[in-house]
């Protein structure tokens, strides 16, 4: 009904008409306005507490704008790998990033076998290309329980943050999760 409505249309439906009279001010300066300010402006006692009604109404059913947490330590991205923890087959997955390093999404890239999971650059940056990322955290987990890299998780992870340096797509981490611990790329100095 009011979607396609001007905003003195929305002001004169919420506030009656002022006799031919403009406030002057735009409708979301005068949602932002207390009491004073729209006594200021000539508001009438009934038409200031429509206006502050509204305005808080507003208020409380606007969407939170909450900045994501950027994701700069193992630490932080652990709650996000919850889902491969437990997982009986070897799964890899990347962590999306934005440029300031907050989650956009999570992406399993492959599901493997017990003890193995093979996966091509192109799988792995794939997702990252799709969510417009400027980085991605790669994970996989070890089922045995045992976080300690195998030499080929060694290879895969230079082989990962060469391929992220020429395709400007930073890998901030590779860690490997088990149900009690992680091992860390990064933190461990081998990125």
């Amino acid at each position: 009904m009011f979607s396609s409505a001007t905003e003195s249309r929305l002001l004169e439906a919420l506030i009656g008409r002022r006799d031919g009279r403009s406030p002057g001010t735009r409708l979301i300066d005068l949602l932002e306005s207390d009491d004073n300010g729209l006594v200021r402006l000539g508001f009438t006692p009934a038409e200031r507490r429509r206006l502050l009604c509204c305005a808080e109404v507003a208020r409380r059913y606007q969407p939170l704008s909450v900045i994501p947490s950027a994701i700069t330590k193992p630490r932080d991205a652990l709650p996000h790998l919850e889902s491969i923890r437990t997982s009986e087959r070897e799964t890899l997955l990347v962590l999306l990033l934005d440029s300031r390093l907050a989650l956009l999404d999570t992406e399993v890239v492959a599901i493997g076998s017990l003890a193995k999971v093979v996966v091509t650059p192109r799988e792995v940056f794939a997702p990252a290309f799709r969510a417009t990322a400027a980085a991605l955290l790669i994970a996989h987990n070890h089922p045995t329980g045992a976080t300690t890299p195998s030499p080929e998780d060694f290879e895969f992870t230079k082989a990962m943050a060469a391929a992220g340096r020429v395709l400007q797509i930073e890998v901030v981490d590779h860690m490997i999760v088990a149900r009690r611990g992680y091992f860390s790329f990064r933190e461990s100095g081998h990125l």
